[in-house]
Order: C-alpha cells, then sequence, then structure tokens
C-alpha cells in the first residue's frame, strides 16, 4: 500500500472517530440539556399548582369565617337559656320561642351561605356534642334528626382547642349526610366572656378540591395530587376518582382504600419509592421512574402543607423529540464537516505525498543511469527536506565517480 493511501486511510479513520465521539458526547449533552429544561418547567408548574391548591383551602377559610361573623351566631348562645343547657324530651333538643326565632334566622343565613359557597353540609355543635342546626344540601334537619353524639367525631376536639379567628381542617371522611368523600372545616364562637360554647362546622365535597388541583393540565402531562403517608391517590388527570358513596357494607363504604387507588398504580420502581420517602419528609425533587407498564417517565413532585400531602407531574423524558430534532441538524453538520475534512485531508496528502513522489522519480533516473538528474527543491524543513538533501550528496558522489571514470579512459 503506497503512502498516500495509508495516509488518507488514517486521516479517514481519525475523522470517523473523532466525529462519531463528538456526535455522541454532543447528543447527550443535549438530551441532558432538554431533561432538566422539562424539570425547571415541571417545578414551576407544581409551586403554581400547589399556590392554586393552598388558595382554595384558604378561601374555604375565609368563606367560613365569614359566615361566623353574622351576629346571631354569638347572640343564640348569649341568651340566658342557651347558657342554662340543653333541654330534652324523649332524647330530642328542646328550643324555647327565643332561641326558636334566633335559629330560624340562622338557618336562613347559612342556607344563603350554602348555595352561595357550593357547600355540602353545616352545622352548629356545641361543647356537649349536641347539634343545634344541620343543613345539607340546602334542607334543614328537623330537631329529632339532630345527634348529641358529635363530641365522638374526630374534628370535635381539634375544632373546640381552636381561638377566635382559627380554622381546623379535618381530613377527608365519608359524609354520612351528603354521602360522599368531603374536607369539614370548623372555627369555634367566642362570647365576649371568652368562653367557647360552640363551633361551626362546613363540608365541602372533595369534588371541588380535584377540580381545583387539576385544572389547566399541561398537554401530555400527567397531574396527581396523593398521600404518601397513607399511599393512597386523591386526585389524578388520568383517571376519574368517584367520591360519592358506594353500594358497600356500613364499614366498607367509609373506608379510603375502596375509593382512592394505591400509588403502587403509578409505579414500583426503586426510583420511585425513593421519590415517595422524599415526598413523607416534606421535600421536592425529580427522578426519572419506570412506570407501572414499563415506560420512562420524567417525575417531578413538591410538598402541599395540607395533610402533608404532595403534587406530582410525570411527562415523557423527551429524549426522542430531541433525537429527532438534533439527529436532522448533526447530519447537516457531519456532511459539511465530512466535506471540509475531505478537502483539507486531499490537500495535506499532496502536500505531504508530491515532495516524496518527485524524490521517488529523480531516485528511479539515478538508477537508471541517466545524466543530469535535478533533485528538486524541498522548502520545507522536515525529514522529505533531509531525504533531498542527502540524496544531493549520493547525486554529486554518482557524478564524481562517473567523471574519474571517464577520465581513465
Amino acid at each position: 500500500m503506497k503512502i498516500k493511501q495509508k495516509l488518507i486511510g488514517s486521516f479517514f479513520l481519525l475523522l470517523f472517530f473523532t466525529l462519531g465521539i463528538t456526535s455522541y458526547l454532543l447528543y447527550k449533552n443535549s438530551v441532558n440539556n432538554s431533561i432538566n429544561l422539562v424539570y425547571a418547567t415541571m417545578h414551576q408548574d407544581i409551586k403554581q399548582r400547589a399556590l392554586r391548591i393552598e388558595n382554595f383551602q384558604d378561601r374555604a377559610k375565609s368563606d367560613l369565617l365569614l359566615a361566623l361573623n353574622y351576629p346571631l351566631f354569638i347572640e343564640y348562645f348569649e341568651l340566658p337559656e342557651t347558657k342554662a343547657g340543653n333541654v330534652y324530651v324523649d332524647g330530642i333538643i328542646q328550643f324555647t320561642p327565643n332561641q326558636r326565632e334566633i335559629k330560624n334566622k340562622l338557618d336562613v343565613w347559612i342556607k344563603f351561605f350554602q348555595n352561595r359557597f357550593s357547600v355540602d353540609e353545616t352545622c352548629l355543635i356545641d361543647g356537649s356534642g349536641q347539634e343545634h342546626t344541620r343543613l345539607t344540601s340546602g334542607i334543614i334537619a328537623p330537631d329529632d334528626d339532630f345527634s348529641s353524639e358529635e363530641d365522638g367525631a374526630s374534628f370535635f376536639a381539634p375544632s373546640m382547642a381552636k381561638s377566635k379567628g382559627e380554622v381546623h381542617i379535618e381530613y377527608p371522611y365519608m359524609s354520612p349526610d351528603s354521602n360522599r368523600w368531603v374536607f369539614a372545616y370548623t372555627s369555634p364562637i367566642v362570647l365576649s366572656d371568652g368562653s367557647k360554647p360552640s363551633f361551626f362546622h362546613f363540608e365541602l365535597p372533595m369534588l371541588f378540591f380535584q377540580k381545583t388541583s387539576l385544572e389547566r393540565a399541561p398537554e401530555k402531562t400527567r397531574i396527581i395530587v396523593l398521600d404518601p403517608a397513607k399511599g393512597l391517590i386523591l386526585a389524578d388527570t388520568a383517571q376519574n376518582i368517584e367520591t360519592g358513596v358506594k353500594e358497600l357494607g356500613d364499614i366498607e363504604k367509609s373506608l379510603m382504600t375502596n375509593y382512592f387507588p394505591s400509588i403502587n398504580t403509578i409505579s414500583t420502581g426503586v426510583n420511585f419509592n425513593t421519590a415517595i420517602a422524599d415526598m413523607k419528609a416534606g421535600k421536592e425533587g425529580s427522578i426519572n421512574i419506570t412506570m407501572i407498564n414499563g415506560e420512562e417517565k420524567l417525575l417531578a413532585y413538591g410538598p402541599l402543607t395540607t395533610f402533608g400531602w404532595s403534587v406530582l407531574e410525570i411527562r415523557d423524558s423527551g429524549e426522542s423529540g430531541v433525537a429527532g430534532v438534533f439527529g436532522g441538524s448533526m447530519l447537516i453538520i457531519l456532511i459539511t464537516v465530512f466535506l471540509l475534512d475531505l478537502i483539507i485531508i486531499i490537500i495535506v496528502t499532496r502536500a505531504i505525498v508530491r515532495p516524496i513522489e518527485s524524490l521517488t522519480e529523480s531516485a528511479s533516473k539515478i538508477s537508471r543511469g541517466e545524466a543530469n538528474v535535478m533533485i528538486p527543491e524541498i522548502k520545507t524543513k522536515d525529514e522529505i527536506h533531509d531525504l533531498a538533501e542527502a540524496m544531493k550528496g549520493v547525486l554529486a558522489a554518482v557524478e564524481f565517480l562517473r567523471d574519474e571514470i571517464d577520465k581513465k579512459k
């Protein structure tokens, strides 16, 4: 194989190796930059969504306190007969004419409040656990339907422990009256002497929470609100989670696991479990996960202040899109670089090989005994220049010997 062929072959191998490594590094860098950009976008959306959810809760609190500003709540519990304690006949609470008059006005106000703010149910409960009024979907419950055992409800003790203007939010439960999953919001009624004889309670359906949590979801994005501690999905753009009562037994129909899907329906991979551990600790983060169906996705998550819940956002990695855009641009770059390198290789190869070819031709003439052979002038100061100078020395020696032979003849 001639030097020219060897040089061209070596240059081509070096070219392909260099372009291959460069292309791979550029591709990986583009993919990583693209994924980081997607993560940044996801986290921004999660923060905005979390703020929207917190605003939902704050609005509910404000609505409750707005309702409690109605002065008849305090007037009712300032009545001497109300302060004297509840009176029962056959287990049914009794109301005096004064109590009834104020209570009827309170019911009108509460009904207006329900219609205005889409509240499922409202109750007025005193410190003994006795209901004094209850409206469900605008319907006023009769006296004989009032419960006297609300002190056993999970929201009772924390509600009575609150101060004026403070609101307790109870973890969602199946309302036995509205027959759907609700949030409970409660705040105490504080009299002029600082006593807290009662608290006002209303329930908002989880349906509104789900709608608020999932609205305006970006295209091709899955939004999830979950409880990492209980391992349950509470809202999900990929599925409709029913919050109405099911035909189950008395105990089963109030169990969250019979309504809300498990987080294991998202993924059971190691990375996802790591993310769940972070969520339990109230952290935010992002990671790639393997979905339950085997698809690779990007996951970003952030905390909510309510109940230690978290907001998740799941998207495609976008690598295929990057590969398509990168591939098209890189193909043009590679072709351009290849053609430029090819021209450079040809020029460099000719610059190296042409002097060698000239020297080879001169050496062939010398070997054939030709006279007046001219050694080409090599201007470069390299090994080829040294070879040309050496050949000049050889040619001078040959001509000297030839002259000596001619003299002897």
